[in-house]
């Protein structure tokens, strides 16, 4: 009887799961060399992306402040805090947070005037709240309802109940991060994975620009601080076991068989 831990994917056998990794980085690979268009999305879901031979050699992952990522056919904006103009963990930061439940559960969402910064299963209120002090001891955070919390509110209240599919943002969805370089390369690279798409922790290193520091991008990956927007839920171990989540196994099943059944339509 296989245990929890190591369990593949709901509904896939392990050979299925390193198909769907291998069409998943060859998409990667195309979407970065400007190829992809010639080869659907949907080709990742079905693992029918079978070569890459005629895109061009994919460099690292997108490296630069402001990138863009997909994520359930959404364009996601990273925007990375700037150490020097926050000062220490926050400073003079003013961060508005609030709580969304829905079928998944309860999640605090926290943001700054630039984004979300935190997005967060919230099982415990004032652990989550713990949390979010814990990363920013020196800003000023406050309960209230943002224009973020009321972007991503409507998808959190439904998300699991089938009423999200054809869920659209309102505007673009950009998240004000705290990270090292190599975290936010990480979080970049995590974006780029389409729905339904799964890849390796070794993919994701050598993606972020660092091959060979799986361990390291598994550390920033379960650092990950917004669940589902930053899906860091599409990675799994290279032998097709579903590997860890910071949140719990069973939520990553989860956010993956509701992927697998479809997720937001594109």
């Amino acid at each position: 009887m296989k245990t929890m831990e190591n369990r593949h994917e709901e509904g896939w056998s392990a050979e299925q799961a390193r198909q769907r990794i291998e069409a998943t980085r060859r998409w990667m690979m195309c979407r970065k060399s400007g190829a992809a268009d010639s080869v659907p999305v949907e080709a990742v879901r079905c693992a029918r992306v079978q070569s890459a031979a005629y895109c061009s050699d994919a460099g690292d992952a997108e490296q630069a402040d402001g990138g863009a990522g997909l994520c359930a056919g959404l364009p996601v904006l990273i925007e990375r805090m700037r150490p020097g103009a926050y000062g220490k963990r926050g400073e003079r930061l003013a961060i508005a947070y609030d709580f969304v439940a829905g079928p998944w559960g309860t999640f605090l969402v926290a943001a700054t005037k630039q984004g979300l910064c935190r997005l967060t299963f919230a099982p415990d209120s004032r652990e989550a709240v713990d949390g979010l002090t814990r990363l920013f001891p020196q800003a000023v955070c406050r309960r209230e309802e943002g224009p973020w919390q009321r972007a991503v509110g409507p998808f959190l209240q439904t998300a699991g109940s089938g009423a999200e599919r054809d869920w659209r943002m309102p505007l673009p969805l950009r998240l004000h991060l705290l990270g090292t370089d190599f975290q936010i390369d990480v979080w970049r690279t995590l974006t780029a994975i389409p729905q339904g798409g799964l890849l390796a922790y070794g993919d994701v290193a050598a993606m972020a620009g660092t091959p060979g520091a799986s361990r390291a991008a598994g550390t920033a990956i379960g650092l990950n601080p917004v669940v589902f927007f930053v899906p860091c839920h599409r990675v799994i171990r290279a032998t097709g076991d579903v590997g860890g989540f910071h949140w719990g196994l069973e939520r990553k099943r989860m956010l993956l068989d509701w992927e697998k059944r479809g997720g937001v339509r594109p």
